[in-house]
């Protein structure tokens, strides 16, 4: 990275404190980008204090070309580049080795499972993910959701929900990542991963007022014997109430206080149609739709 191109340290610093929105370190990864940018992104990373993102071991034909051009498997290449550690988040990580999954537990590196994504785009999750096994060897597994155009969606309850089912049917075992494990994903372990648990994540003195209120007087939630499992099998998102960050309520009844959602909405339709009408590609149905 030229000297020109780094960010004012000053600035940076100030975007790292801010209580909402912190910039990190956000490369492709191994076997899209050099070597040379891997390591001096970790070194920038490092120098900030800030979180390095990288995306990993997604599709199998990734990480065979990885292991033919440095004869080394993904994880053991990072490690090699000193590009692991507590500040280093590995997103998909979809096929790896029992001994990388040993690699990421000692080096305390990070995991996002992103279940949507993989399901859609078919990385291999049924074959290839082993995500239990890692939560068992101590790695920290948070959950996402990806971008938009992966998964379609970017509600966190149905994350959980995948999470949470998908292991059971694979390993034939019904005691696999329980409800409170798939929701610790999506809270305390995200936080971890961030390096932000001693902030956020649960709720607990001292910490931020980071607090989602669930309407349970709907189906979904009937009968209520645990509201775990009623929130991670059974609802999704659409029965989130009230939204508090940081202690400031920014949805409440289900009305967004920060924003005109009907505006955003219109204006996004707006945008879609020019998009589609410049692109000549519209998604393909085998029903007439006027």
């Amino acid at each position: 990275m030229r000297e020109r191109e780094r960010p004012r340290d000053g600035e940076v610093r100030r975007r790292l404190a801010n209580n909402l929105v912190r910039p990190c370190v956000n490369i492709v990864g191994l076997g899209r980008v050099s070597d040379t940018l891997i390591v001096k992104s970790k070194e920038l990373a490092d120098t900030y204090g800030a979180i390095l993102n990288m995306h990993q071991c997604a599709f199998p034909e990734e990480v065979e070309s990885i292991r033919q051009r440095t004869g080394r498997t993904p994880i053991k290449q990072l490690e090699h580049l000193g590009a692991l550690g507590p500040n280093v988040v590995l997103v998909h990580m979809l096929h790896v080795t029992d001994e990388e999954i040993e690699i990421l537990a000692r080096t305390r590196t990070n995991v996002v499972h992103n279940p949507g994504t993989a399901l859609k785009i078919v990385y291999g999750l049924s074959k290839g993910g082993k995500f239990p096994e890692m939560m068992k060897a101590g790695v920290n597994v948070a959950l996402g959701t990806d971008a938009g155009d992966c998964a379609n969606f970017m509600d966190m309850v149905r994350a959980m929900y995948l999470a949470a089912v998908l292991f059971k049917d694979i390993r034939f075992d019904p005691s696999l990542m329980g409800a409170e494990t798939a929701l610790e994903m999506a809270t305390i372990n995200g936080a971890k991963a961030l390096g932000m648990a001693s902030e956020i994540g649960s709720l607990e003195p001292g910490k931020k007022a980071d607090v989602v209120l669930f309407d349970t007087d709907t189906p979904e939630w009937q009968p209520l014997y645990c509201e775990p499992y009623n929130l991670v099998y059974s609802a999704s998102g659409g029965s989130a109430d009230t939204v508090i960050v940081d202690g400031k309520i920014v949805m409440e009844h289900r009305e967004v206080k920060t924003i005109d959602e009907r505006e955003v909405i219109a204006r996004i339709r707006e945008l879609s149609r020019g998009v589609e009408a410049r692109s000549a590609v519209k998604p393909p149905t085998r029903w007439p739709i006027s």
